[in-house]
């Protein structure tokens, strides 16, 4: 059994800039010239800022996992989780869940096959703040 606290922060994210922009405009104005004359070209390139991660503000999440092996030498094991994740700054906090178990088949004294089934499920609520 144990408890895990997880956090995720944007300072790591952040760019020395003035402000938060999801996307960078870049323009371009180009002179092309053909033989005798000559013609300008203008564009816009706009490219995701490497800011952009999902991330806004601070994540919180608490996980409560759980796990039990069976059979004298532990064979059979089952393992779950189910947690709450609180997102500042977004609609979107979620609740975690899901469990996991297998089977270890031992083929020689140094390889062991280990099949397994998992589920997870990992839902966004909304919460209105």
């Amino acid at each position: 059994m144990a408890f895990e606290v997880n956090t995720r922060f944007p300072d790591l994210y952040n760019e020395p800039t003035e402000e938060y922009t999801r996307f960078h405009w870049q323009y371009i104005s180009q002179t092309i010239v053909d033989g005798d004359s000559s013609y300008v070209v203008e564009d816009t390139i706009v490219e995701p800022g490497s800011e952009w991660r999902g991330l806004l503000k601070r994540d919180f999440a608490g996980i409560f996992h759980i796990g039990h092996s069976f059979f004298k030498n532990g064979d059979l094991y089952v393992q779950g989780f189910a947690g709450y994740n609180i997102r500042q700054g977004a609609f979107a906090d979620q609740i975690m869940a899901g469990i996991n178990g297998g089977y270890n088949l031992k083929v020689s004294d140094n390889i062991r096959i280990i099949p397994g089934l998992s589920f997870d499920y990992i839902g966004g609520i909304g919460n209105g703040k």
